[in-house]
């Protein structure tokens, strides 16, 4: 009752407005209630009533419950958001228009696009001087809730195109969608690796927004298969935020999330040409970024992506993931790569195979700190919109030599002695088989293999089913980064180990119904017992061993997330001890992160 009050008080005038009102709810568009550039207000939708009674002026295909405000532009760039304050108690939607509340023209809508995994909204425009703007905070369907709404807005001219560390959807030219036959996992970094838009070269070329690439050679030099956005064009054209919605008059979604799939429903909601399909479809993006000092930067590439991804900086490639897999604005991998003094071109690729489709990708220091727009020595240029600015290649790979393999809090690929195995227990592998000697008559506990290491495995005894890496040596053999490396075959490395990467680099005939087993050693040097904890994310059922001990037995079909999804306590011995981590694959994405905490966590 109190909280009614309240509200009802600060719609009829009677208290002053602050921006901090509790639950405002007014779900009629005359009655707007009023936010300035910069506020937070908390909300709710319970009890309003549709937000539209012929959905005529929705920006989407919701008719759900809903909130109305309205905010003055002031010739920069906008942002309302639910994705920030307290976390809402439903799937929102945000929808926002220009005109009059019997008139109304949508501008742009978003159903989901937060940090997370959050089922909160975001909208960014540029907002005209004096223009009014009504924000409509609704739901998905029918969905209703409390919600806190934040907007932000930039003084005119004023561009960021990576305020938060990643950079976002307005900086990035982009061509899609790209018909995929390979489906989400892109068909494997070796397929992924190969030129998508042959006979252009994107390593020599800088499109920019309008440009047709009519000539791609799809079903050809190109493991596309075509080219499909609805009709809007005569085949493949480069596109910005900006370009469609001065085209168009289209504001296709915005923020640290690059929603491919979004915006292939807003530009299929909009009506301005046929369906554009967002299944079995890539996107590439271009970005630009100078280094503005006079000698090579140091750079992590931070990616997160549903599904695969390969990110070059200028040309050479730092990310290279086929994963079947959900994103959120985290840092799904890191990997290191290095800016050239002056303009450096950023190209993202991303695969889908059905579900979402989006991106999110960043720049990261030395420390591990989030290079942003405010970062000394950095400026995101964002995607050119001008058509002055030229990439430049390096005839030198970045210098990537890292300092120790857990520099980051994971222990990468290069601390692992690893095993590659056939098996038929699937992705979700019963418990009382993982448990079991799948390298008889080998244990384990007991042995110490060394890259190279060829083992006799007796497969009518273990609980594997074979070798498939004939192509490789006759009998199952112990490999490592390093020992590539003097064989002159490249890993892919990272925090995340990428089994199903490596299969392929290594030439394994399959990475489906497979298993690894890994081993990497780890010194106590103090005199007593270590109590850690056992951090670990698979895709997809893993198990590891401490020593002779078993921490972790998890079976499960799924993908892996960039942060613990399983922590288990364990004891370091005084001295060497040995990890040794099982992961099984039965279809799919095939990876693991594991990291060592201290017993708080």
């Amino acid at each position: 009752m109190f909280k009614r009050l309240v509200f009802l008080l600060v719609v009829l005038g009677l208290l002053p407005w602050t921006g901090s009102a509790v639950f405002a709810q007014v779900d009629i568009c005359d009655d707007a209630i009023e936010i300035d550039g910069n506020d937070v207000i908390a909300g709710t939708t319970f009890g309003a009533a549709p937000a539209t009674e012929d959905n005529d002026f929705n920006c989407g295909p919701w008719n759900s419950p809903g909130a109305w405000f309205m905010l003055l532009g002031n010739g920069g760039e906008t942002t309302v958001t639910t994705c920030s304050g307290n976390l809402s108690s439903y799937d929102t939607a945000l929808s926002v228009f220009t005109g009059e509340c019997d008139d109304l023209v949508c501008i742009g809508s978003n159903d989901d696009n937060c940090a997370s995994f959050r089922t909160d909204s975001t909208v960014s425009w540029l907002s005209g001087v004096d223009e009014i703007y009504y924000i409509l905070v609704h739901g998905w369907d029918i969905s209703t809730g409390d919600f806190t709404l934040t907007s932000s807005q930039l003084e005119p001219g004023v561009v960021a195109n990576s305020p938060n560390g990643f950079i976002q959807a307005k900086a990035w030219n982009m061509l899609f969608p790209v018909l995929n036959p390979a489906g989400c996992g892109g068909g494997g970094v070796e397929v992924m690796s190969q030129n998508w838009v042959a006979p252009h070269d994107l390593a020599e070329e800088d499109p920019k927004a309008g440009d047709e690439w009519l000539d791609i050679d799809f079903n050809g030099a190109s493991p596309g298969s075509g080219f499909d956005n609805g009709g809007l064009s005569d085949g493949p054209i480069w596109i910005t935020k900006n370009f469609v919605s001065e085209a168009l008059q289209v504001n296709l979604t915005g923020g640290d999330l690059v929603d491919f799939q979004q915006m292939c429903v807003e530009l299929t909601n909009a009506n301005v040409g046929g369906p554009v399909p967002n299944d079995n479809v890539m996107a590439i993006s271009t970005t630009y970024v100078e280094n503005t000092t006079d000698e090579p930067m140091r750079v992590f590439v931070c990616s997160a992506s549903d599904d695969s991804v390969r990110v070059d900086v200028n040309n050479h490639t730092s990310t290279l993931v086929s994963a079947c897999r959900g994103s959120a604005v985290v840092c799904q991998e890191v990997n290191c790569s290095e800016l050239l003094p002056g303009i450096n071109k950023i190209t993202a690729y991303v695969w889908e195979g059905g579900g979402g489709w989006r991106m999110a990708i960043g720049l990261m220091d030395d420390t591990m700190q989030p290079i942003t727009d405010n970062t000394e020595g950095i400026v995101f240029h964002g995607a050119d919109e001008d058509g002055d600015l030229e990439s430049q290649q390096s005839d030198e790979a970045p210098d990537c030599t890292m300092e120790g393999i857990n520099p980051f809090g994971w222990l990468r690929t290069e601390a692992w002695n690893m095993l590659y195995l056939d098996q038929d227990g699937g992705a979700a592998v019963p418990l009382d088989r993982m448990a079991g000697n799948w390298v008889a008559p080998y244990e384990m506990s007991e042995e110490n293999p060394r890259p190279g290491e060829e083992w006799d495995i007796e497969f009518f005894d273990a609980e594997s089913t074979g070798w498939g890496g004939f192509v490789f040596n006759a009998l199952p053999t112990w490999f490592s980064v390093a020992s590539m490396d003097d064989e002159g075959i490249p890993l892919t490395v990272g925090d995340l180990v990428d089994f199903n990467a490596i299969a392929t680099q290594v030439g394994f005939g399959s990475n489906d119904n497979i298993m690894s087993i890994s081993t990497t050693y780890v010194e106590n040097t103090t005199d007593a017992l270590m109590r850690v904890q056992v951090c670990t994310a698979s895709d997809d059922s893993i198990r590891v061993d401490v020593n002779d001990y078993t921490v972790t037995l998890v079976s499960a079909s799924r993908g892996s997330a960039p942060n613990c999804q399983e922590t288990r306590c364990a004891d370091l011995e005084p001295g060497i001890n040995k990890i040794t981590a099982y992961v099984w694959e039965g279809g799919g994405g095939w990876n693991m992160r594991i990291s060592l905490r201290d017993q708080n966590g």
